[in-house]
This record gives C-alpha cells, sequence and structure tokens, in this order.
C-alpha cells in the first residue's frame, strides 16, 4: 500500500482482521512516503505510488508471496469499483487469486472510463492534452523508459494504478529492470506527479506486454471478484437503475432547497432512459420511485453475488 503520513489506514486492520496476519494469510507492507521514520518508506518521496511499488517489488523479490496487490491508501473514493460501493475492503476481500495467479496481472478497477478502450496515443503527445497530462510525458520519454522497444500507437487499461501481481508475473522481469525504472523516476526532471503518473498506463504494457489490456467489464467483476451477472444486458442493466436513482434524488434535493450533488458518471451504458416521472410528482413519489429502484438493484446485485459462488 502506498500511502502518506496523513492517511487513514486504520481500516485495513478493522475491515479485514480476518485476513491479514496473525489470523489470515495476508501480509501489510504499508509505504510511507513522506516519513523517512517508517518502518517501510521509499528512498525518496518521488513518483507518488510508482516509486513505492517498485520499491516493494524490490525489497521482496527474492520472498515474494504467491499474490501481491498494490493499492492505495484510500478506502472510499471514486475510482474504486461502484458495483462494490467504491469500497477498496470489499475488493480486497473478494479478490479471486486463482484469477491473479491464472493471468499474472489483474487490473483491480473493472470499469472502463476513464482509461478504456483508446485512451493513451503517444505519438500525438507533442502539444499538451489537459485530460491526459501524462501523454506528453510519455511520448517524450518513452525511449528512456523502454529504450529496445518501438513505440506503441495506443495505451489503454482502467485507471488508477491498482492491481494485483502473480509472483511468477514479478519475477519474470529480471530484478534489474525494476532497479532501472525506480531509478528513472527518481532521476527524471519530471515532477512528483507527473513523474507517477507516466506510469498508470504503462504498469499494463510493463508486465503483459499489451497496450491494451480492457476486458469487458461484465467478465471483469465475474472473474475477478465473482459478481457474475447474467450477460452484459442485465449488468448494463444496474447501472441504468443506478442513473435513474441519481436523477430523482436530484429532483428530490432541488425540490427541497439543497445543493444538488455532481454525479459524475464512470458507469456504462449510453442508452438510458429517465424513470416515468411527471414534472408534477410528489418528493413522496420520488422517494418512493428510489425505494424502488434501490431494491431493484440490490437484487439485480445479490443475484450476480450469488451466481458467482462456486
Amino acid at each position: 500500500m502506498a500511502s502518506v503520513k496523513s492517511s487513514k489506514v486504520g481500516w485495513v486492520d478493522e475491515e479485514l482482521e480476518d485476513l491479514v496476519a496473525p489470523n489470515g494469510p495476508f501480509e501489510k507492507a504499508i509505504y510511507v512516503a513522506d516519513d523517512r521514520t517508517a518502518p517501510l518508506h521509499p528512498i525518496r518521496n518521488k513518483g507518488h505510488e510508482a516509486t513505492i511499488y517498485l520499491s516493494y517489488i524490490i525489497d521482496n523479490y527474492d520472498k515474494l508471496p504467491d499474490v501481491s496487490i498494490f493499492v492505495h491508501p484510500d478506502r472510499w473514493t471514486w475510482h474504486n469499483n461502484e458495483l462494490m460501493d467504491n469500497d477498496l475492503a470489499g475488493m480486497i476481500r473478494y479478490l479471486k487469486p486463482e484469477k491473479v495467479v491464472r493471468d499474472g496481472y489483474v487490473n483491480l478497477r473493472c470499469h472502463w472510463i476513464p482509461g478504456c478502450p483508446d485512451w493513451i496515443h503517444p505519438h500525438e503527445g507533442a502539444k499538451e492534452n489537459m485530460q491526459k497530462h501524462e501523454e506528453r510525458a510519455i511520448s517524450e520519454r518513452w525511449k528512456e523508459i523502454f529504450p529496445l522497444d518501438e513505440m506503441l500507437q495506443v495505451l489503454s487499461q482502467p485507471c488508477c494504478a491498482q492491481f494485483a501481481l502473480s509472483k511468477d508475473r514479478i519475477r519474470a522481469i529480471p530484478k534489474q529492470r525494476y532497479l532501472y525504472l525506480r531509478s528513472w523516476i527518481l532521476r527524471t526532471p519530471l515532477e512528483d506527479y507527473r513523474s507517477g503518473r507516466v506510469f498508470e498506463y504503462l504498469w499494463q504494457y510493463i508486465f503483459t506486454g499489451n497496450g491494451v489490456v480492457c476486458p469487458a467489464m461484465h467478465v471483469c467483476y465475474c472473474e475477478a471478484y465473482g459478481i457474475c451477472f447474467d450477460g452484459e444486458e442485465q449488468f448494463d442493466k444496474w447501472f441504468e437503475l443506478r442513473y435513474q436513482k441519481t436523477e430523482v434524488e436530484s429532483r428530490i434535493r432541488k425540490l427541497q432547497g439543497k445543493p444538488v450533488k455532481d454525479e459524475t458518471d464512470h458507469g456504462t451504458s449510453s442508452h438510458r432512459q429517465l424513470i416515468e416521472l411527471g414534472d408534477g410528482a410528489s418528493v413522496k413519489d420520488m422517494q418512493a420511485a428510489v425505494t424502488a429502484l434501490q431494491s431493484e438493484m440490490k437484487k439485480l446485485r445479490d443475484e450476480a453475488f450469488l451466481r458467482g459462488q462456486p
């Protein structure tokens, strides 16, 4: 886990007590980027999580567990999986180690936006892209990072640098290569943020050799977490229901004179239809509609969990 002194990481012991040693098979490795007195810390606070991930691999190369999970310190954040309530504790708990061992590299985020299916274009990095600050940096420094590799046309995977690796996949790359990558971060004139951000869309290439790793979202949930909807259409339906619920909740807040939350959608479907509620619907009617939508969403998700059990 990559953290800083101000990170609140107590949830790891509280929510995963049965999984973390001495009660379970997981060993914690919480690196603190800005505290050189911490038991685990990078040699320099630069490169955000990238330096810490590489430091963990270098420090443990000869004593790796079968599966290593690389994460940020926040339990809840928008880029965690929405079907799992954006809860990193649940993602760690339900992640299937056999999937990681089989594939070698598994991005923990299933949702495509942002990052898939067609995101970073290194050959177009001559000018700054305000949505993709790392694109220009990757373009200008590709040969420094991958001196023997041709620059790829496209780099894509779901954001945001949280993934799991098998021991064999890590060791398929010589330790010296990881030392080189960490050294590059520390030597590059790129600032802390950007030197780490460069790696967000390089991890899949480093560990799989593929520039694009964008598995179907419903397949990702099923294979990685055992949440198996009855096909892509039913998976999309859950997000359509969620969209409708958000819209109705926004109408309620507006009628009550409360600020409307900015509910940026990081979901799936683009064909959505607002629930049938006329302009004159009362708050009571809308609250009943929200309850009905929540009930249907829960039913679909519970069925998906059951369907994914062995």
